[in-house]
């Protein structure tokens, strides 16, 4: 199996489980069982780690964020560059509270469109190399993908890893972390609406 298809075997499952996501109503999408992460942000993390880590970290190209044609922070209402981790409670709420939903789920469906494009264009020939830390610094501190205040480590993240490891990563393993907490803020509703599990 070659990589790429051996990506998107895992990939479009989980895409496909999140189309459950569209027959949720807003009041599901915004809740906090228990003081939970709500699906609001659980898919506004995901995606921007997803478009932020694969686009800029793996890829060096230019992150679905920043088209100025779709205008995307506008058009979410969340004027933020950085994917969210570390991000406190209160301004959870903060995002959860004024985020358009449906520009936010349009968002991950163009980012989804961006990744199966790098995946069609994918030379596996660049994924055995290490991400340079020059580059990582640059992207994750200057270009904004982590809070600002996020210390550089002794053991500066992700240095070491090759671009494979980071492709996977962004794009298979931690959306599936998250898809998991996901449908258990869902399943903490009590919802009639199933998600599925991917």
């Amino acid at each position: 199996m070659e990589i790429a298809q051996l990506f998107l075997s895992r990939y479009e499952d989980l895409r496909s489980a999140m189309e459950d996501l569209v027959a949720c109503p807003e009041a599901e999408w915004r809740a906090r069982p228990h003081g939970l992460n709500p699906i609001t942000w659980l898919v506004w993390h995901m995606a921007r780690a997803e478009d932020s880590g694969l686009n800029r970290v793996v890829f060096d190209e230019p992150q679905v964020l920043d088209d100025p044609a779709a205008q995307w922070p506008a058009r979410m209402r969340i004027p933020l560059r950085h994917h969210g981790s570390t991000m406190p409670s209160d301004e959870v709420d903060v995002l959860n509270a004024q985020a358009d939903i449906g520009a936010l789920w349009a968002y991950s469906l163009a980012v989804a469109e961006r990744t199966r494009a790098l995946v069609r264009h994918l030379d596996p020939a660049i994924l055995d190399a290490a991400v340079p830390l020059p580059h990582l610094h640059r992207v994750l501190y200057d270009e904004g993908i982590l809070r600002p205040g996020y210390a550089w480590p002794k053991q500066p993240l992700y240095s070491g890893e090759t671009r494979g490891a980071l492709f996977f990563m962004f794009g298979v393993t931690h959306p599936f972390y998250h898809w998991g907490e996901l449908r258990t803020v869902h399943s903490c509703l009590g919802s009639p609406h199933r998600l599925s599990a991917a």
